[in-house]
Order: structure tokens, then sequence, then C-alpha cells
């Protein structure tokens, strides 16, 4: 029986993709639970303007976190923050602060999600963290060092 996923079903397709499976699959398990719909001369028709939309939309993505990780490739975050004389901060740095400081010293807008932090930085040095734009992994540097009252 040919069906049209209405969404992502793991071990068959993505959703929009016109596949074939056995009758008591699609009538048992995929249709009452919304996965798929039988596939007409109509849902094919707009299955295929729904596939041409996000092609579109994917290369769009995909041209706007490439220009992201132009931007960001090899950079240098420097924060000065009040610590206790063992270089322990009194406020951690987590994704936002990171995400606000690209903004900031870059113009790039971006994602708390894209930010891969085990938990916030909390002590002064240098910490690696990783930046995930699409399908790339990049590594930035965040120097943390510690402000002096005067």
């Amino acid at each position: 029986m040919k069906i049209i996923l209405r969404k992502t079903v793991p071990t068959l397709g993505e959703a929009g993709d016109v596949k074939n499976v056995a009758e008591g699959y699609a009538r048992n398990f995929l249709f009452p639970q919304g996965l798929a719909s039988p596939a007409t001369e109509q849902l094919l028709a707009e299955t295929e303007q729904f596939r041409k939309k996000r092609a579109k939309q994917k290369t769009r993505a995909d041209s706007k976190h490439s220009q992201a990780a132009e931007a960001v490739r090899d950079l240098t975050l420097v924060f000065r923050l009040k610590a206790t004389p063992e270089g322990t901060l009194f406020a951690g740095i987590g994704p936002n602060e990171i995400v606000e400081r690209i903004q900031r010293d870059k113009g790039v807008r971006l994602s708390e999600k894209t930010v891969h932090l085990e938990k916030h930085l909390k002590t002064v040095g240098q910490h690696e963290v990783a930046l995930t734009l699409g399908k790339e992994t990049l590594a930035i540097k965040i120097i943390i060092e510690a402000e002096h009252e005067k």
C-alpha cells in the first residue's frame, strides 16, 4: 500500500516521504496514530509542494549556519568578572552570557541551544566551549579573568 508520512517515523522515513508498506501495518498502526495517510493524487501533489518548500528552507538555514560559523571560527571571548582569591567566580558563565557576548562582539545572533556546556563556567582561566551550527561543530575559547576591586 502506498502511503504519505505525516510525521517522521524513525524506522520508515521523514514527514512528506512516500513509501510502500504492508496494508496491515498502514491500517493498524500508521493511520490510527496519525503518522501517515493513504497516497492520493491530491496528497501527492501537496507533498511535492511541501518537499520543495522544505528544501528551500533547508538551503536558507544551511547558508545562515555557514555564515555564522565563519564569523565565530577561531573566536576568543574574554570575560572579566569578580572572583575569590582562589579563582572561583561569584557568578558563573552560562550559554546565555556566551550568546549575548557573541552577538555584541560579532553581531551574530545564535540560539542558546547551539552552546554546549555541561555546567556553567565558574573558574578563572581558559576554557573551550563547543558550538553546533547546523552540521558543523566549532570550538571557541573563553578566557575568564578575575576583576580586582580598587
